[in-house]
């Protein structure tokens, strides 16, 4: 008997609630553990993704699968759709598999897959788990707070922010695992994919073969993986005078050096936990105040981007049709201009 861990943006162990929930299922019912993630040729052929996040996501597998085997685990590796990939793990499986545990995701295109895939294996008699994990409050309690306020959900940063602040605070993050348990013998476990070459991963990507160029990518390019992500936290956080003075509109985003804190592509992959983030950051926050530090608040401090981010999620996730223009809730219809002469107004 088994349970499928199906990572997606959760490629961590430290503060992973669904890794969590796995591990307790698995000691309770006397299961196997298999953590799984699903290589969508969509993602990784398509173009439809860049190659120089292909590499930092590959980078990030890897790291992962080593943290796994360290742990006398492995990462497993399935190709296709993600229901095509978790109905074939269940059929090779053989009726074994009781519980497929994930992490939520907020966007649109995301949460139409998660309840495709929920519903299929639903029908299977398979136990699906949807864990929070990915942003600092549970999205769907969020929602529901801001659903009562007779306005309805705050489509602007302030007015979330009260709904925010009327929540507990975040939860205190999980540690990470010293053991977990085994997968099933036998198993095959799949190969962890490779980013392609930048030229054959997005028609019309232009890369700057000089010396000079290729040297910038492979310097300034962070490394993908839980640890180098915790690693960067760490170097970002030993500058207390950096955190507190930290103002989001006095950096530079032409900057060839990194004029924030560089650590937005560990967050939206799951190398690092955004709660740990945000404990780390109220901890320098609390210590400045007793020594009588001022320190920059929200929207233009760190948390405040932090808060930024819960705050695009939660639109994602409440605003019917985001990722689109027609049946968007909120997005104007779209304008036909052709041979309309209110089009001329807005010709210079």
């Amino acid at each position: 008997m088994a349970v499928v861990l199906w990572l997606r943006r959760s490629l961590r162990l430290h503060d992973n609630p669904s890794l969590s929930l796995a591990s307790a299922l698995c000691q309770r019912e006397g299961l196997e553990l298999i953590p799984l993630f699903v290589v969508d040729p969509l993602v990784w052929q398509g173009g439809r993704v860049g190659a120089v996040r292909l590499a930092f996501l590959a980078e990030a597998l890897a790291d992962l699968q080593e943290q796994f085997q360290q742990r006398r685990s492995r990462l497993f590796v399935r190709e296709g759709s993600a229901k095509e990939a978790l109905l074939g793990l269940a059929g090779e499986l053989r009726g074994t598999l009781r519980h497929v545990i994930f992490e939520k995701d907020t966007e649109p295109e995301a949460c139409r897959r998660d309840a495709e895939v929920v519903a299929a294996l639903t029908q299977k008699q398979v136990v699906v788990w949807p864990m929070h994990g990915h942003s600092l409050q549970d999205m769907d309690e969020l929602v529901a707070r801001a659903r009562k306020s007779p306005a309805g959900p705050p489509l602007a940063y302030n007015a979330f922010l009260k709904v925010f602040d009327q929540m507990p605070p975040p939860t205190a993050p999980l540690p990470s695992p010293s053991t977990l348990p085994g997968p099933p013998r036998g198993l095959p476990g799949g190969v962890l994919p490779t980013a392609p070459a930048p030229a054959s991963a997005a028609p019309g990507f232009v890369v700057d073969d000089t010396e000079v160029g290729a040297a910038f990518l492979k310097s300034s390019r962070p490394r993908g993986g839980e640890r180098p992500a915790l690693q960067r936290l760490g170097e970002v956080l030993r500058d207390t005078d950096y955190v507190l003075g930290f103002s989001k509109p006095e950096t530079n985003p032409l900057s060839l050096g990194c004029s924030t804190s560089g650590l937005s592509a560990y967050m939206n992959h799951g190398c690092l936990s955004p709660r740990l983030f945000w404990h780390r950051l109220e901890a320098i926050e609390k210590e400045g105040a007793r020594q009588g530090k001022a320190s920059t608040t929200p929207p233009q401090s760190l948390r405040g981007q932090l808060l930024w981010r819960e705050f695009s999620m939660f639109l994602g996730y409440v605003v019917t049709g985001l990722d689109r223009v027609e049946g968007n809730d909120v997005c104007l219809p779209s304008a036909r201009w052709r041979g309309d002469s209110e089009a001329q107004k807005w010709l210079l």
